[in-house]
């Protein structure tokens, strides 16, 4: 487990989303969701570290989904920044 603080940042696979989480991975454990681009979504995390995980910010029931993070952490609505 990471001593890190943790940022969870929406659309971290492709343009804003990518740019904060990777000026963010210098301090932050990232955990970044995708929309639809796995291969983008990948290509970000091998260059930040990053946990990624789909999910559609704009979906009530994807919101729900992931409400539990790829470790077990737990999330608060409030925890979302969206980046898109």
């Amino acid at each position: 487990m990471t001593t890190r603080p943790v940022a969870v940042i929406t659309g971290a696979s492709r343009g804003i989303g990518r740019g904060v989480a990777i000026e963010l991975s210098k301090t932050h454990h990232i955990v970044g969701t995708y929309k639809g681009r796995l291969d983008a979504a990948q290509s970000m995390a091998a260059e930040t570290g990053a946990e990624i995980c789909q999910c559609d910010v704009g979906s009530p029931a994807d919101r729900a989904a992931r409400r539990t993070l790829p470790r077990g952490q737990t999330l608060v609505q409030e925890d979302l920044v969206h980046a898109t």
